[in-house]
């Protein structure tokens, strides 16, 4: 079982907060720029990406949260993982994502898509509602 530390260190190592520049949003401080994710306050959320109200990504231990337009999407990372590496297996990386069933995730740029995604693949071994520490 990884641990809470190594998921945090796995952020740095991927240079998410460079990548992201001025859009990314430390863990601790994803309910104060997101408010509307207050009913996931439990999850353990490692960052979120705020370019506007309709462009947002926030990853937690567990979840995906993401929203591209109107509806807010909420990723599984032990279930939806796979699904999100066999869209980039048909395509090329992008920062706007359409999954089956409509559902839309916004990663902000190609080389941040790439990089979000070896997190969650790390991420998806780690079974829903385990608590990481």
């Amino acid at each position: 079982m990884i641990s809470l530390n190594a998921a945090h260190a796995r952020v740095r190592r991927q240079k998410i907060e460079e990548f992201s520049g001025e859009y990314y949003i430390p863990p601790e401080a994803v309910l104060d720029v997101m408010p509307f994710l207050n009913e996931y306050k439990e999850q353990q959320f490692l960052f979120g990406i705020y370019e506007s109200e309709q462009k947002w990504t926030v990853l937690s231990v567990n979840f995906l949260f993401s929203k591209n337009g109107n509806e807010i999407s909420t990723l599984r990372l032990d279930t939806g993982t796979s699904e999100v590496f066999s869209f980039f297996q048909a395509n090329d990386f992008a920062s706007d994502i359409r999954l089956k069933g409509g559902r839309e995730l916004w990663f902000m740029s190609q080389e941040l898509s790439s990089l979000i995604l070896n997190i969650m693949l790390m991420l998806q071994k780690v079974s829903c509602g385990t608590r990481l520490v």
